[in-house]
């Protein structure tokens, strides 16, 4: 992992004074070998990162610190200006700090609404009150200019409409740093595109204050150049050679 990750704000973002997320100096071994050292990136609202590397390079390692999955041995984390002591999952959540694994976390069986409302089922007089819960669950996916129709069963869904099922229940927890594990990965080229087109209306929407960590290359030839300032970085430090 490289030891400093250069970054600007994205396309949207305006020019915000102070990142939502920064990580200073973060130092993470496992048994003796060393899985990051002295890491350094800051997240504004509006911008879309690729972290990239080789296997073994760090990458899921750093995201599980940052959501709170794994301690760091050194430095500091900070979210709104606040530096965190002790991360936890449950408090990295509270802090708007949200991931989608690579594996699909959903229940197969379970209606679209459901999914996303996990957690937060509608009551009432005890029970489930499920006109509200379509409904609170629509809300949550054509926020996000999502089509798909709650009553479906999330086993029904392609890859990466439940890819795009996972992003709308994270952001309805209060998901604002959102980072999501190899979205791309094994899809179609329409269906790739599908989650880019979803990534890249979250960060255009400054008003959400988004910033999207991938692990692995998410948006298009065009997009990198454009927007994924820290890839060439990136790459000529794992690979010794220019993207």
């Amino acid at each position: 992992m490289a030891p400093s990750i250069p970054t600007q704000a994205g396309e949207g973002a305006g020019t915000p004074h102070e990142p939502v997320l920064r990580v200073r100096g973060v130092t993470k071994s496992f048994g003796g070998a060393a899985a990051l050292t002295n890491v350094d990136l800051d997240l504004y609202p509006g911008e879309v990162h690729a972290l990239m590397g080789m296997n073994g390079a760090g990458k899921s390692t750093l995201v599980q610190i940052l959501s709170g999955v794994h301690q760091a041995d050194g430095g500091t984390l900070e979210v709104g200006g606040q530096v965190q002591h002790g991360m936890t999952v449950r408090r990295a959540r509270r802090l708007g700090i949200a991931s989608v694994p690579q594996r699909r976390e959903l229940a197969m069986g379970l209606t679209v609404a459901e999914n996303v409302m996990l957690g937060d089922l509608p009551t009432r007089h005890g029970a489930v009150h499920w006109r509200t819960l379509k409904s609170e669950a629509r809300r949550a996916l054509s926020g996000l200019g999502i089509d798909i129709a709650v009553e479906r069963t999330a086993g029904s869904l392609t890859v990466a409409e439940q890819t795009m099922v996972e992003v709308a229940r994270e952001v309805r927890r209060g998901g604002r740093i959102l980072m999501l594990d190899e979205p791309t990965a094994c899809l179609s080229a329409e269906a790739a595109q599908q989650i880019r087109d979803l990534v890249r209306n979250m960060a255009l929407a400054p008003s959400r204050g988004f910033a999207d960590v991938a692990a692995r290359p998410l948006l298009g030839a065009e997009d990198q150049r454009r927007k994924l300032v820290l890839v060439e970085t990136l790459a000529r430090y794992c690979w010794g050679n220019e993207f």
